[in-house]
């Protein structure tokens, strides 16, 4: 997807695929990134309520953490609820890091 590509840059490794099926919801925004590993491009539902729903704020989330904590779809986007913070970043357990 073009998106993807755009948004991720050169952190995007091609060819690499989840281990389990994804719906073909999450599958359309499955990426797996140098740094990331095993990702989804999300918007942080925080970003999405404030209006912030423009590609620069799609972010690479595991994919584990997208399964365990839920997401939403809008507009045909993923919007997933998760607290982020300027100086540490998003609040993922380390158990949910995939490489």
């Amino acid at each position: 997807m073009e998106v993807i590509e755009r948004v991720v840059g050169f952190r995007l490794v091609e060819a690499v695929r989840y281990s389990s099926p994804l719906s073909p919801t999450l599958a359309a925004w499955y990426c797996y990134t140098m740094d990331g590993g095993h990702s989804i491009l999300c918007f942080l539902r925080q970003d999405w309520r404030s209006g912030r729903n423009t590609e620069d704020y799609l972010t690479p989330v595991p994919v584990k953490t997208v399964l365990r904590h839920g997401f939403e779809i809008e507009e045909n986007y993923i919007v997933v609820n998760l607290d982020f913070d300027k100086s540490s970043g998003l609040d993922i357990p380390d158990s949910d890091e995939e490489f």
